[in-house]
């Protein structure tokens, strides 16, 4: 349950900084990008810690895989700044 807690606010705190970064344009946004790829690699981190502890790294169906919640946050906040 805490660790629940702590995905949470993790994920929930570089959807907030993605969100803002996404408004960048041009230079600005190249400025920060080294901070847009390290968010997006922490995210990439707890996405695996989920699937390896969540789900026992079962194999899953692209369909199961995309039904997973923490991946669909994972993919909007990618989307944004992308």
């Amino acid at each position: 349950e805490r660790a629940h807690g702590l995905v949470e606010d993790f994920a929930a705190s570089l959807e907030a900084e993605l969100t803002y970064y996404a408004q960048f344009r041009g230079a600005d946004k190249r400025a920060i990008t080294n901070e847009i790829q390290t968010d997006l690699q922490f995210f990439q981190m707890i996405v695996r810690m989920v699937m390896q502890y969540e789900y026992d790294n079962k194999p899953m169906t692209q369909e199961e895989y995309n039904q997973v919640e923490l991946i669909k946050r994972y993919e909007a906040a990618a989307q944004l700044v992308g």
